[in-house]
Formats: C-alpha cells, sequence, structure tokens
C-alpha cells in the first residue's frame, strides 16, 4: 500500500507541475498580448499626431497662398 500511495504522489506531483507550467505559459502570453497591444496603440497615436501636423502646415500654406 504505501507503493501505492508513493506512485500516486508522484503521479499527482506531475499533474499539478504541469498546470502549474500552463498557468505560468498563459501568463506569459496574456503579458506579450498587452505589450503588443500597447506599442500598436502608440504607433497609432504617433501616427496621428504627425498627420496633423502635416494638415496644420498645409493648412498655414493654403493662408498664406490665398
Amino acid at each position: 500500500m504505501a507503493i501505492f500511495v508513493a506512485l500516486f504522489f508522484q503521479v499527482l506531483f506531475v499533474f499539478f507541475a504541469m498546470a502549474i507550467n500552463v498557468g505560468m505559459v498563459v501568463h506569459d502570453k496574456i503579458n506579450l498580448q498587452n505589450s503588443v497591444d500597447i506599442a500598436a496603440y502608440y504607433g497609432a497615436a504617433r501616427q496621428a499626431e504627425i498627420l496633423n501636423q502635416i494638415a496644420h502646415i498645409n493648412f498655414q500654406m493654403r493662408q498664406n497662398y490665398k
């Protein structure tokens, strides 16, 4: 009976370790996706700022040539 309990606890420990490992992989994937989303948002915001500056310059040029 003691051998059976020892083997059972080893199997249980392996399943516990696998569950922890899968949880860590999912956590890392979520963090990576959040980083990519933030980078995409920052890139879009920066592009909008630059396009607004270009639009302002174009407006000023149009006002000067009127």
